[in-house]
């Protein structure tokens, strides 16, 4: 809704698979729809951002490359998800468990019960690449450590290596 306010001039197009959602929000140009497969010509958009949404796939080349495909020159990717080294995550589900391939900590570390897997970064920022992208940035924000943020507070972890711990992946590549 801000992206749509923001930019009344615009056109404005979203896409999910899940019919009942898009049938129950009933927002403009909203479509039910494949990401990998997407029914919009050739360099349409300025902007494809993809919000949580690879987690949910055991494959992400064809997303990506259909994001490239409907982006005009110098158009702008943004993709979203959770980060595999997010550091609470990491420490709790892999570095300190005792039995790293239990079924509960698979899902533990996993998240969300539809969440099929996490995507590696520098994965990320190849398929980019060799999908065509001229520039990819990296970032990871909202790092995460139960109860320790409580005693010390809010810390600046904008810094190296820190920077790389947080929650979420957030990718911005430019075709």
């Amino acid at each position: 809704q801000k992206i749509i306010a923001n930019s009344p001039d615009k056109y404005v197009a979203g896409v999910d698979v899940n019919s009942k959602k898009v049938t129950r929000l009933n927002r403009k140009n909203t479509f039910v729809g494949d990401g990998k497969k997407l029914s919009f010509k050739d360099s349409s958009f300025d902007c494809v951002i993809l919000a949580e949404v690879l987690e949910h796939q055991t494959e992400v080349e064809p997303f990506i490359k259909e994001g490239f495909r409907v982006l005009k020159k110098n158009g702008v990717f943004l993709i979203t998800t959770p980060n595999p080294y997010g550091l609470f995550r990491w420490l709790k589900h892999f570095l300190f468990v005792k039995n790293l391939s239990t079924k509960k900590n698979t899902k533990e570390f996993l998240g969300f019960y539809d969440h099929k897997m996490f995507f590696e970064p520098l994965s990320i920022v190849n398929l980019l690449y060799t999908a065509g992208f001229s520039k990819v940035e990296y970032i990871s924000v909202h790092p995460s450590i139960p109860y320790f943020m409580s005693v010390i507070g809010e810390p600046n972890w904008s810094f190296w290596p820190f920077n790389r711990l947080g929650t979420y992946s957030c990718f911005k590549a430019v075709k």
